[in-house]
């Protein structure tokens, strides 16, 4: 379908999709150009005559082809391609989402391993009771050592209990500049 769509062609929806109730006859109907089409002949040398062929796309990006192959003819309506498009699209957002939780996946490994490997100490806040305290979320390697405070003993302990005292420095009003 990529580069070979024709919505003036009948065998093509105006969203993309190819399908025929008779390959048979449609190879028999159409040109040599539009025979070239390896999956068309491909599919009627196999003996379907029912093909239809959805793309799974996203925007302007197709990220795949869902392929219904019958060998008995008449096997589509116009609202069952209808239905099979409309579930393509479903399938392409799923794929779509799949493929940016895997890339987000990735970053965040990467961005952890950054963090844990870096020779800078860090610690890692999230704001609790409006601000006025706030717990560790992350807490590297290099901080540990700086502070001789191994990371499961802070990890989701607010900062006023590790560090007894840290508001008389004026350091949470500093972490809630910053947040």
């Amino acid at each position: 379908i990529r580069g070979r769509f024709d919505p003036s062609k009948s065998f093509f929806t105006e969203h993309g999709s190819f399908w025929t109730n008779s390959t048979s006859k449609l190879l028999a109907s159409t040109t040599e150009a539009d025979r070239q089409a390896r999956t068309r002949n491909r599919c009627n040398g196999e003996g379907y005559e029912s093909v239809g062929l959805f793309p799974l796309r996203t925007g302007d990006e197709v990220l795949g082809l869902l392929q219904l192959n019958d060998r008995r003819p008449d096997r589509f309506t116009p609202e069952m391609v209808e239905l099979w498009e409309r579930l393509a699209t479903n399938l392409a957002v799923a794929v779509s989402k799949l493929r940016a939780d895997e890339a987000l996946r990735e970053s965040e490994a990467r961005y952890r391993e950054l963090v844990e490997h870096t020779a800078t100490c860090v610690a890692v806040y999230d704001a609790v009771d409006g601000g006025d305290d706030f717990v560790f979320v992350a807490f590297n390697t290099s901080a540990e050592r700086s502070e001789s405070t191994p990371r499961d003993e802070v990890l989701g302990r607010r900062v006023t209990e590790v560090f007894p005292g840290v508001g008389e420095f004026g350091l949470l009003d500093v972490f809630r500049r910053v947040y």
